[in-house]
């Protein structure tokens, strides 16, 4: 449940890093996180961000929330590597890091974190995030991108939710996809584009909505050398023990949603 007026839930960006990364610059509104790379998953591709580099930390959301009538806070950060040549290419993403505070006194208890929740975004910068509602006292993040390549326009779409101490990616998928900017006249039989529509609903577990996603309109197939009908409607179940959305109806395999690796 939103808490808009929840001050002093907002606010005291200063304190939050300080508590989170060690260090704050007020004239910069940064921290520096150090040697990012020390406490990163094996199994996590930090790409820009390994050799022990050092990041530069900015906020992304401050935003009060309300569960089980516990007033919280999720805390957002993107981060950018301190690297000589810059990080404003294509594909240079910055770390995205999620946090659930809770108010002690004058400072905050950290209830749930993810210091390295993904790389999401583009050209430097982070993507777009909001507060969502996932169940009747349930709240979540939703990360949305848009990007272009080759004259092919994406949406994507990240869910990420508090998992106990942890927050965790629960669902990474490619909402639309065309190819508009190289179609048309006098190609315009080879144009082909596909949009989903995104809505929670009650489910059979009571604790979170299941998400449907109703996609419309014609798409490359998986092998890339024919166009097919996207129409379709999955529906997505949110486990509370892995902390993952899993497919349970709809069309099987996950094309045209899930995002492939870039051709």
């Amino acid at each position: 449940m939103f808490c808009l007026s929840c001050a002093p839930l907002h606010g005291q960006a200063a304190e939050k890093m300080k508590l989170l990364f060690g260090n704050y610059d007020p004239k910069t509104e940064t921290s520096i996180w150090r040697d990012i790379e020390s406490g990163a998953p094996r199994d996590m591709d930090l790409a820009y961000f390994s050799g022990h580099v050092a990041g530069d930390v900015h906020v992304l959301l401050d935003q009060g929330f309300m569960e089980g009538a516990v007033a919280k806070s999720f805390f957002v950060t993107w981060t950018a590597p301190r690297i000589g040549n810059g990080f404003e290419c294509h594909v240079c993403a910055p770390l995205i890091s999620a946090f659930v505070l809770i108010p002690n006194g004058e400072t905050w208890l950290v209830e749930s974190q993810g210091r390295y929740l993904g790389t999401l975004g583009s050209f430097g910068r982070s993507e777009d995030v909001a507060v969502i509602s996932i169940g009747p006292d349930k709240s979540g993040l939703s990360f949305k991108r848009m990007d272009e390549f080759t004259g092919e326009q994406v949406t994507m779409l990240s869910l990420a939710v508090p998992h106990g101490h942890d927050f965790l990616l629960a669902l990474d998928l490619r909402l639309s996809w065309n190819n508009h900017g190289i179609c048309g006249p006098p190609l315009a039989d080879s144009c082909w584009g596909y949009t989903s529509h995104v809505e929670f609903v009650p489910g059979s577990e009571s604790e979170y909505y299941d998400l449907h996603i109703s996609t419309k309109g014609m798409t490359l197939n998986e092998s890339y050398d024919a166009t097919v009908s996207a129409n379709a409607t999955r529906v997505f179940h949110y486990s509370a023990e892995d902390g993952k959305y899993a497919q349970t109806a709809g069309p099987g395999g996950g094309w045209p949603l899930k995002i492939p690796s870039r051709r």
